[in-house]
Order: C-alpha cells, then sequence, then structure tokens
C-alpha cells in the first residue's frame, strides 16, 4: 500500500492518502474501493499564476475531494503522487474515464452566474444607450464649473486652496480661470 501526504493550501493542515489496486483512503477515513467508484472528475483553474486544482472521486457511499491551491513549482509532488494513485485505479478499472471541469452543482453554478453577469451588462449598455446628456445650470453646479459662465469682464476666479504652487507650476490644483477681457487703454 502507497500513501502520501500533501498541503491544499498554505494555511491548511496536510492530508493523507492511502490507496493501492483495491481502492484509497482519505486522512484515515473509511476505505473506499474502486469498485465502487462512480465518477471521477478532474478540474484546474488558474489566476494570476497560482492554480486550484481538484481531484473528485464519487463513490456510491460518499465522494472524496483532493484538492491542491499553488503555484506549478508546488503543485508538482502532489501531480506525482496522484499519478501513482491514478495508475492503481487504472489497474483496477480501466474503463473509468476522467472527465473534465466542474460537474454538478458546480457547474450550474458558474453558469447562473455567468448569465446574471450578462444581464448586467446588458442592462448597462440599455441604459447609456438611452442616456441623453443634459446642459450643467450655473446655480446647480461646483464653484469651480459656474466660473466657466462668468463674463470675460470679470476678474479671474480666486482659488481657495491657492496655498502652494502644485507640480505643474499653477496655483490652483482644481481650476484656474483667465480674465480674456481686453485692458483698457487710457
Amino acid at each position: 500500500m502507497a500513501s502520501f501526504r500533501f498541503r491544499p493550501a498554505p494555511a491548511r493542515p496536510a492530508r493523507r492518502v492511502a490507496h493501492d489496486a483495491e481502492g484509497m483512503s482519505l486522512d484515515d477515513g473509511p476505505w473506499l474501493p474502486w469498485s465502487d467508484l462512480v465518477e471521477l472528475s478532474f478540474t484546474v483553474q488558474s489566476s494570476r499564476g497560482v492554480s486550484f486544482t481538484t481531484f473528485r472521486f464519487k463513490f456510491s457511499t460518499q465522494e472524496a475531494m483532493l484538492s491542491m491551491t499553488g503555484t506549478p513549482p508546488e503543485q508538482h509532488a502532489f501531480f506525482h503522487d496522484m499519478n501513482r494513485l491514478l495508475r492503481d485505479l487504472a489497474q483496477a478499472r480501466p474503463e473509468v474515464e476522467v472527465r473534465l471541469g466542474h460537474v454538478g452543482g458546480a457547474r450550474i453554478g458558474m453558469f447562473l452566474v455567468g448569465g446574471a453577469m450578462g444581464l448586467v451588462g446588458l442592462g448597462l449598455l440599455l441604459a447609456a444607450s438611452s442616456w441623453e446628456p443634459r446642459a450643467i445650470s450655473p446655480a446647480r453646479s461646483s464653484w469651480a464649473v459656474s466660473a466657466l459662465w462668468r463674463s470675460s469682464s470679470e476678474p479671474a476666479l480666486r482659488c481657495p486652496t491657492a496655498r502652494a504652487p502644485n507640480r505643474a507650476g499653477s496655483r490652483c490644483p482644481i481650476l484656474s480661470v483667465r480674465s480674456t477681457a481686453a485692458p483698457e487703454s487710457a
């Protein structure tokens, strides 16, 4: 009988798997004979260099999941040990096929989440296509925007935060409005 240990994730305790040509046991639990195996699935999801790998063994009496989260170098030993376990399974049950991807409730759940996000996107698209821009009233705008409606003969707008110049050299980081009126000649 062969056995191996692996850590499913950095913060989780190690798990022990024992196996031979007759079956397997997980964490010194009940013996699960290969003859009772109903379904085997394999799933890999990757995001930003981290992979989440799951082997799901569905037996007639219970389900056993062996999953590992980590970077590919961390998962190398796990795949090596799983290869030996799957060889034992292939000796006992060569007709067993491995299903790729999520199965059952996980597959339906991901479909529903994807469908909901599609509806949200469609709703945003419809909302954006029916939007009409409106002019901003000077009475309802901030001081910076209302400066745009001032007449050109009024003096320049003073910035309330003009204590120190910003990186560009302007003394007002919000908005700088200058008078465009020609100077009066005497």
